[in-house]
């Protein structure tokens, strides 16, 4: 008899328990105490079954990334490779609906080749997701990374901006503030709507276990601040052990992560120059590790000390791109155009969700359905209302201004202190100008608040939250974190992790006193709590000088050659510069005489007489002449001209003949 079959029978058999024994008659439970037993009499009780002890099936998963993929060219990583099953979440209406949001919101109109989508960054974000763990799993094969950890991080970076509304954080300034709502949120609502798609969860069905791994993708999305309350783990998705996971897409511990990294790169590759490269990226993956950090208790990924300035770079990288492209001052007066050509016509746009009810823009948040019928073409929605009605022609005219270029100009910009409120500001503003302007004008400017910093806020500098090691050390077992150096942190710490400013507006055609006003108000600010300065590109007087004098120079100008026409030399302003003999036997270069008088020439008497009104009359009427004379030069020069050389030609050849006659 073979092994199995003798197992067979003993698993057959009655068995005891203590004093109970378990008798199996079919699928019918029957208990017997010994006491009950007499003469071969069995006395049967019935009772509820016990359930057996639960065996856990351990269940197979088939291996990521798969031997299939869909190949993606792009201008930053310039090959992408996505592998089955990812691409089933890409061909979904809600993850091409991407396709129709723009990356930097309305930087376009500063920058024109901003134009890239966040579809291109969500591919870009994966791509470098699953690059950064399989690199980690390949250093490191002591962390035990499975396919389902490789599969999840990947997914988390391709799907994390999936809740972005019209025109990225634009939509989430025109929400009220009891909302409580933010992107991330609806980040993850829409994953799960994905995921839980028939033809969808049949396929990842293979290769996650849903119960768990759909909960670990939505926090890596949407982490919490604190990943341990009371000493105790709180996540979901992943034990302690594996941590260091939840760094890769958002990194709420030291702001270093595979999104950050795409969006520097991608849009600085059109907008404005930084010192960042995909080889410093490259760099930082190389030498990543995992260690524990005794402060927070669980594992976190480190990095060596020699990629420390690529880090800095990463972090003022953002901070300078924030500056100069993302809350460049047009792109924020434009937000701001924009903000209120939607609250204008709020109540117009009705977008239907998944119960059959119509919500307006400011309340599509609350409805999956409604939420992704909104894109960047509500623009396009707006030029389609009734024209007759006023709000959506209000609307109509702000996006007409937008478009003319007829955008608020910035009076300044100043740095205040990190706990000031922008209320405080504009409360000061106010009360400096009641005195000086009117109260109708009062209403012709505004101030935005512009937060600047690494990427952990104001007051933290995301390099003193950073776990360094020491690349030297060969065995992968005893890497540990180390301290940073004195000498670097007085470095690179001693800077300022962010600054905080206020920017003041005006409306595009506010008077120039209020302008002036404003100004000195502003200077006034930054003196009284001792702030830098206010920047400003040029005060309005010194503008209105500027014009009046290069006005005033093309008048000389104009008024010496005409004294040089009526003198008999038309041409010498424009005579060739010819070489002179100087003092000591050689030749130099004779400049024209009007060159060497023009500069030192004496203001005209008109200009000396009348005061500064009548100069600027003065000079609208000159500039007026001045173009009809210039008018006139310009159709004098198209009358066609007999040839100089042609002429001669002829005379030479007529004598010629008259001679051989």
């Amino acid at each position: 008899m073979s092994i199995v079959a003798v197992l067979r029978q003993m698993n057959q058999k009655n068995f005891r328990l203590k004093n109970k024994k378990w008798m199996s008659q079919g699928r019918n439970m029957v208990r017997v105490k010994h006491r009950n037993v007499k003469n071969g009499f069995v006395e049967k009780k019935q009772s509820t079954p016990p359930t057996p002890p639960k065996v856990v099936s351990k269940k197979l998963f088939l291996p990521f990334p798969s031997q299939s993929y869909r190949h993606v060219n792009d201008n930053v990583h310039n090959q992408l490779y996505l592998y089955y099953p990812v691409d089933k979440i890409v061909d979904t209406p809600e993850f091409q609906r991407l396709r129709r949001l723009k990356q930097t919101g309305l930087a376009h109109l500063v920058y024109p080749n901003t134009e890239h989508s966040r579809f291109t960054h969500s591919l870009g974000v994966y791509c470098l997701a699953l690059d950064f763990i399989r690199k980690l799993a390949e250093n490191q094969p002591d962390l035990e990374i499975t396919s389902r950890d490789k599969l999840c991080v990947a997914i988390a970076g391709l799907c994390h901006d999936l809740g972005h509304g019209p025109f990225s954080h634009t939509y989430e300034t025109i929400l009220s503030p009891d909302a409580k709502w933010h992107h991330e949120i609806g980040s993850t609502d829409i994953f799960r709507r994905i995921m839980e798609k028939p033809h969808v969860k049949e396929v990842f069905d293979k290769y996650l276990d849903y119960d768990v791994d759909i909960d670990f993708i939505c926090e890596m999305i949407n982490p919490p601040k604190e990943f341990m309350k009371d000493g105790k783990w709180v996540l979901k998705g992943r034990p302690i052990e594996k941590s260091y996971l939840y760094g890769f897409v958002s990194n709420v511990h030291d702001s270093f992560d595979v999104d950050k990294y795409d969006y520097l790169l991608r849009d600085s590759k059109s907008a404005a120059p930084i010192s960042l490269s995909d080889c410093s990226i490259t760099r930082i993956r190389d030498n990543m590790r995992v260690g524990f950090d005794m402060r927070l208790g669980f594992k976190r990924l480190m990095y060596a000390t020699k990629v420390r300035d690529e880090l800095m770079n990463v972090a003022t990288t953002r901070m300078k791109l924030h500056d100069s492209c993302y809350q460049h001052q047009k792109v924020r007066a434009c937000e701001y155009m924009l903000k209120e050509a939607l609250n204008c016509v709020n109540h117009l746009l009705k977008f239907y969700g998944d119960d059959g009810r119509s919500y307006s823009l400011k309340d599509a948040y609350k409805n999956l359905g409604a939420f992704l019928r909104t894109d960047d073409s509500i623009v396009s929605m707006i030029r389609c209302i009734n024209p007759e009605h006023p709000d959506s022609k209000q609307a109509m005219r702000i996006m007409e201004d937008i478009e003319c270029r007829r955008i608020p100009p910035l009076i300044g910009e100043t740095d205040i202190p990190s706990d000031a409120k922008l209320e405080q500001f504009q409360d000061y503003l106010l009360k400096k100008l009641e005195a000086v302007v009117s109260e109708e004008e009062l209403d012709q400017f505004f101030v935005l608040e512009k937060s600047l910093h690494c990427g952990l806020g104001l007051n933290t500098h995301p390099l003193s939250k950073i776990l360094l090691y020491n690349h030297k050390t060969l065995a992968i077992s005893q890497l540990e974190p180390i301290e940073n150096d004195l000498n670097w942190q007085r470095i690179w710490l001693g800077a300022s992790p962010g600054v905080k400013k206020m920017m003041v507006f005006t409306k595009y055609d506010a008077s120039s006193k209020l302008k002036d006003a404003l100004y000195d108000a502003i200077k006034a600010y930054s003196e009284e709590h001792q702030s830098t300065s206010p920047s400003k590109r040029t005060p309005t007087k010194v503008l209105v000088e500027q014009k009046e004098s290069s006005v005033r120079r093309n008048l000389m100008q104009e008024e010496e050659e005409e004294e040089a026409s009526a003198s008999g030399h038309p041409h010498r302003d424009r005579s060739p510069i010819a070489p002179r003999q100087n003092g000591n036997g050689g030749e130099e270069l004779a400049t024209p005489r009007a060159q060497r008088t023009r500069r030192n020439a004496p203001i005209p008497k008109r200009f000396q007489e009348d005061g500064p009104q009548a100069l600027s009359q003065k000079t609208q009427r000159s500039t007026i002449a001045a173009g009809l004379r210039v008018r006139q030069k310009t159709r004098a020069r198209n009358i066609p001209k007999s040839n100089g050389r042609a002429s001669r030609k002829k005379q030479s050849a007529s004598s010629a003949d008259s001679e051989s006659s």
